[in-house]
C-alpha cells in the first residue's frame, strides 16, 4: 500500500531495495542455488597411506585415486566402460594390438606446493596435458606391481595423443565384452598414467603427501593426514564437465555406529555394516549393497594344511541345519566385466554334504586333531552346531577349544591368522570378480591363508580371457572344492545418504564411489 501511494522512488532506494531482497531471498538475485559448490563431508574407516596408483590397495587409497586419477578408460558405478582419457579405441584385425586416441582437455593439477619439489622455474613450464607418454610410464609401473596385466606385451606412444598397446593374446573386437578383461583392467587404479619426470623429482615419495601427486581426475588433492583426507575440484579435467562439489572432506571415523548416527548433521553419506543400519536417522536415505557373506574361514596354515581334513569337516555339515541357504562364496554386488557375477556365472557346486566322504577322509587322518574354533557373540550356536557334527564325524580323534570373541578382537585374530576355524562375515572391498578373489586367496591372501599355484594359474586366467565369469567361477569352485571357505550366507552393507544431498554414485559392492556429480541443498 505504501509504495502505491509514495511511486516516486529514489534510484539510490531503488538499488537498496533490490539488494535487501537479493540478500534475504537467496534466489532471484545472482546465481540460484543448483546445489554445487558445496563442502561434502564423508567418513572412511582409515586414512589412506599410499596414493602411488602403482601400489596402492586399501579402499580408503584406492578410493581417494577412483577421485583424483583418470585413465585410459573409466568405469561408471554399474561396472560399465567408458572413455576416459581415450576418447576412442580400435583393435587390430587379429585382436593383438590395440590403439587408443587421447582427447586433449585432460590436464594434470599440481599442487602449489609442487613448487618446492620442482623448483619455481620448472613449475612455471610444467607441461599439464596428459600424453601417451604419461600412460607407457604408469602401465610400466602397473605392470611390474599389479596383477592383471599379464597379457599386455608391450606399449608405446605413436605420438602425443596416441597410445599403442600390444598383447600376447587376442581378445574380442566386438559385442558386449569387447576388449574382454584389459579394458577393465585399464580402468583400476594401477594403470593411471604418470608423469615420468614428476615421478623421479618424488625420489621415492611419489603418492605420500598432496605435493607428491598430480592429479588428472574431477578432484585434486590438498590434504592428508591421520584424520581428514581433502579433495578440491580440478578445472583442468575435461571441459565442460568439472566436478559439482566444492570440497570433499574424507574424515577418518572407524566406529561405524558413529558413521551411522551422525548422518545428517556431521555426515553426508556414509557406509555401515547391515547391522548398524537401523542406528541411522529416519530420514535418511538407504541403499542395500549386496558386498558380504558369512563363512567359515580354515586356516591353511598349521593344523589344517592338509586338504583333506579340510574337505572332511566341510563334507560333514548339513546347510539346513546351519541355517544356510547354499550360496556361493563371492555376494550379489561382484561384477564380471559389464555385468553380474552370479547371474552371467551361476552357482558353483561346492563340498555337497557327504557323511561317508567325511568319515572316511577323517579315518585317514593320521593324527588326532586339535582345533581352535572362534566366533562372534552372534554366531556362536552356528558354530556349535558345526562342531557337534564334525565330533560326530571325528569321534575321538578331535579335540576342540570354542572362544567367543567380541568383534574387534574377533577381527584381531583373524588378522594374525590365530585360529584353526572361524565365523566371519568377509566384506568384499572389490567390485570385480577377479579382484574379490585375489583378496581371498591370491598368493596366501585372505583370512584363509591359502597358497596354491593352481589358483594363482586360474586367477591369471580370468585376467586374461574374454569369458571372465566363466574363468572366475573355476577360480571359486577351486577355493570351494579345497575346503578354504564354507560359504553360509549372504550379508550387505548400507549406503546412507543425508537429506537434500543427491547424485553419488556407488558400485554395488560400495568399492567404487563417485562424488563429482553430488549436490546438496542446505536445510
Amino acid at each position: 500500500m505504501r509504495m502505491h501511494k509514495h511511486n516516486t522512488l529514489t534510484r539510490a532506494g531503488a538499488v537498496l531495495l533490490a539488494a535487501l531482497l537479493c540478500f534475504g531471498l537467496l534466489a532471484g538475485c545472482g546465481k540460484k542455488d543448483d546445489g554445487s559448490g558445496k563442502v561434502i563431508n564423508y567418513p572412511v574407516e582409515a586414512a589412506p597411506r599410499r596414493l602411488d596408483p602403482a601400489v596402492a590397495r586399501s579402499p580408503e587409497e584406492l578410493l581417494v585415486i577412483a577421485n583424483c586419477m583418470e585413465g585410459l578408460v573409466r568405469e561408471d558405478a554399474e561396472g560399465r566402460l567408458a572413455p576416459g582419457v581415450a576418447q576412442r579405441w580400435e583393435a587390430s584385425a587379429d585382436g593383438r594390438t590395440w590403439t587408443f586416441h587421447l582427447r586433449g582437455d585432460n590436464h594434470w593439477r599440481l599442487p602449489e606446493k609442487a613448487k618446492e619439489l620442482l623448483g619455481e622455474e620448472a613449475f612455471a613450464a610444467f607441461d599439464t596435458q596428459v600424453t601417451a607418454e604419461d600412460f607407457v610410464f604408469g602401465l610400466e609401473r602397473a605392470r611390474s606391481f599389479a596383477g592383471g596385466y599379464e597379457n599386455i606385451l608391450g606399449v608405446r606412444a605413436v605420438d602425443r595423443r596416441t597410445l599403442e598397446i600390444t598383447l600376447s593374446a587376442p581378445l574380442a573386437q566386438t559385442g558386449e565384452r569387447s576388449g574382454g578383461a584389459i579394458l577393465h583392467a585399464l580402468a583400476r587404479g594401477a594403470a593411471m598414467p604418470c608423469r615420468r619426470a614428476y615421478f623421479e623429482a618424488c625420489g621415492g615419495r611419489y603418492g605420500l603427501e598432496p605435493k607428491y601427486l598430480p592429479c588428472n581426475g574431477p578432484f585434486y588433492l590438498t590434504r592428508m593426514d591421520d584424520v581428514l583426507t581433502r579433495l578440491k575440484p580440478n578445472g583442468g579435467y575435461r571441459e565442460g564437465e568439472q566436478a559439482l562439489p566444492g570440497t570433499v572432506n574424507l574424515w577418518v571415523e572407524p566406529d561405524a555406529l558413529l558413521r551411522a548416527k551422525l548422518v545428517g548433521t556431521e555426515y553426508d553419506a556414509a557406509i555401515v555394516p547391515g547391522a548398524m543400519e537401523r542406528e541411522a536417522p529416519e530420514e535418511a536415505g538407504r541403499t542395500e549393497l549386496r558386498n558380504a557373506m558369512l563363512a567359515l574361514v580354515f586356516n591353511c596354515e598349521g593344523t589344517l594344511g592338509e586338504a583333506n581334513i579340510r574337505v572332511a569337516l566341510c563334507a560333514a555339515l548339513e546347510p539346513q541345519a546351519l541355517g544356510s541357504g547354499g550360496t556361493g562364496l563371492l555376494p550379489g554386488g561382484v561384477r564380471a566385466g559389464d555385468g553380474n557375477y552370479r547371474a552371467l556365472a551361476g552357482m558353483p557346486e561346492g563340498i555337497k554334504h557327504d557323511l561317508a566322504r567325511a568319515v572316511s577322509l577323517a579315518d585317514a587322518a593320521k593324527e588326532k586333531t586339535a582345533l581352535r574354533l572362534i566366533c562372534a557373540p552372534a554366531h556362536e550356536t552356528l558354530l556349535r552346531r558345526a562342531l557337534q557334527a564334525w565330533q560326530r564325524v571325528f569321534r575321538l580323534g578331535l579335540e576342540a577349544q570354542v572362544e567367543i570373541l567380541e568383534p574387534e578382537d574377533l577381527e584381531k585374530r583373524l588378522e594374525a591368522g590365530d585360529f584353526d576355524v572361524a565365523v566371519a562375515s568377509l566384506s568384499i572391498e572389490h567390485s570385480s570378480a577377479p579382484e574379490a578373489l585375489q583378496a581371498l586367496g591370491g598368493d596366501g591372501g585372505g583370512p584363509a591363508r591359502y597358497r596354491s599355484p593352481t589358483l594363482e594359474a586360474l586367477l591369471l586366467a580370468a585376467a586374461q580371457t574374454d569369458d571372465v565369469a566363466r574363468a572366475c567361477l573355476q577360480a571359486e569352485e577351486h577355493l570351494l572344492q579345497n575346503g578354504v571357505y564354507y560359504p553360509l550366507e549372504a550379508g550387505s552393507s548400507w549406503l546412507l545418504l543425508a537429506q537434500g544431498v543427491e547424485g553419488l554414485e556407488v558400485s554395488p559392492a560400495g568399492d567404487l564411489i563417485f562424488f563429482r556429480g553430488v549436490r546438496k541443498w542446505e536445510k
